[in-house]
């Protein structure tokens, strides 16, 4: 078994629009026993907008060896990288990554170039263009859950098993509800948690009626869960 290049390391994109689940379904794929037990290591990093090399170095190690390097220079760090990668196949998610400057994107996947061939990236992203520099391999565009999906996703949450049977009215007011999520599974799965803890009707009816559905904002479901609860 040979160490990769740089060249050998596959490189999948997850894209998507913010809530609809892509760091959902990556940690489904990271938390399955055959990747674990396929991989030699298995990293998780959390990026965000700030694309930072030596802190997204310093992010890999602790997440794969659980040491703390925050006084190491960048060729230090890049050592220990290099020692931790070194004959291992890797697992690596880099979740919710906006950096769409190539160079810095050449430069992450040159350090990672020490583990063996066959090693594998997954990459979620809001960014069309994050994931064309990125990508070996065709990306996933994660599409909106259908109407149905959405709904018994919604119904799973918002009831115990078999409860929903008891309350015919509560489920008339969330096939109303549910629509308005757009088929974003972040915004289903938090009214359905919310609503899991009343039955009260008025409740329910304060969550479907609430103005901030009219701004169609889909990122605005937070300020609906808030302006509701206290109902």
């Amino acid at each position: 078994m040979d160490p990769t290049d740089g060249e050998n390391i596959h490189v999948l994109p997850i894209v998507g629009i913010g809530g609809i689940g892509k760091t959902a379904l990556a940690q489904l794929v990271f938390n399955d026993q055959s990747i674990k037990s396929h991989f030699g290591l298995t990293i998780w990093v959390c990026v965000t907008e700030n694309f930072d090399i030596k802190q997204l170095m310093i992010k890999i190690i602790k997440s794969a060896t659980g040491m703390k390097c925050m006084d190491m220079n960048k060729e230090e760090l890049h050592k220990v990288l290099q020692d931790c990668l070194s004959g291992r196949r890797f697992f690596i998610v880099l979740d919710d990554v906006w950096n769409e400057d190539k160079k810095k994107w050449s430069e992450l996947k040159d350090l990672l170039s020490g583990g063996f061939e066959g090693s594998k990236i997954i990459v979620t992203t809001r960014s069309r263009k994050t994931a064309t520099i990125v990508s070996t391999i065709p990306q996933h565009d994660l599409e909106h859950l259908s109407y149905e999906n959405s709904l018994s996703l919604f119904l799973k949450l918002a009831f115990k098993e078999g409860e929903e049977k008891q309350h015919r009215n509560l489920i008339r007011i969330g096939e109303e509800i549910v629509p308005k999520c757009k088929g974003v599974a972040l915004a289903v799965k938090t009214l359905g948690s919310l609503l899991c803890s009343t039955r009260v009707e008025r409740d329910w009816e304060a969550v479907r009626d609430n103005e901030i559905w009219k701004l169609e904002l889909l990122e605005s479901v937070g300020e609906v869960v808030g302006s509701s609860a206290s109902c």
